[in-house]
C-alpha cells in the first residue's frame, strides 16, 4: 500500500536528519584523517623515511607510502583567464555551468546562448519545534 503525503513528509524529515548526523560524522572522520596523515608525513619526513607500515586489527599489514603529484595552484585568475581566452584551451577548466551566476543574469534579463531553462520540482522541508 503506498503512503500518504503525512507519512511521506515524516520519512524526508527523518532521512535529512540521519543524513545530517552522517555528514557531521563524515566531516569529523575527514578531519580526523586529514590530521593524522598530517602528522604521517611530517613524521616520515622528519625521520627520512618513504613509508611505513602498520598491522591492523584484523591482521592485514597496511603500507603508507610517501607519494609526489603535481597539482594546479592559482596564481592570477587574470593571467590564466587571458591564456584561456587566448588560446581556446578550455579544457583547462572544469566543465559546469556556475548556478548562481547564471541565476543572477536570467533575474537581470540577460540571456546566455547554449544554456537553456529548466524548470525542476523539488521539495522544502520546513521543521518547528514541538509545543512545550
Amino acid at each position: 500500500m503506498s503512503k500518504t503525503a503525512q507519512e511521506l513528509v515524516h520519512d524526508l524529515c527523518e532521512l535529512r536528519e540521519k543524513r545530517s548526523e552522517i555528514s557531521k560524522l563524515d566531516a569529523d572522520l575527514k578531519a580526523q584523517f586529514d590530521a593524522s596523515k598530517a602528522a604521517l608525513i611530517e613524521r616520515l619526513n622528519a625521520t627520512g623515511a618513504s613509508a611505513a607500515s602498520g598491522i591492523m586489527d584484523n591482521g592485514r599489514t597496511v603500507t603508507a607510502s610517501l607519494t609526489m603529484k603535481a597539482v594546479p595552484r592559482l596564481d592570477s585568475w587574470e593571467t590564466f583567464s587571458a591564456y584561456i581566452i587566448k588560446t581556446g584551451q578550455l579544457d583547462l577548466l572544469e566543465k559546469r555551468v556556475s548556478r548562481g551566476g547564471v541565476k543572477e543574469r536570467w533575474q537581470s534579463g540577460t540571456e546566455i546562448p547554449g544554456l537553456s531553462r529548466v524548470d525542476e520540482q523539488d521539495i522544502s522541508l520546513t521543521t518547528k519545534k514541538a509545543a512545550l
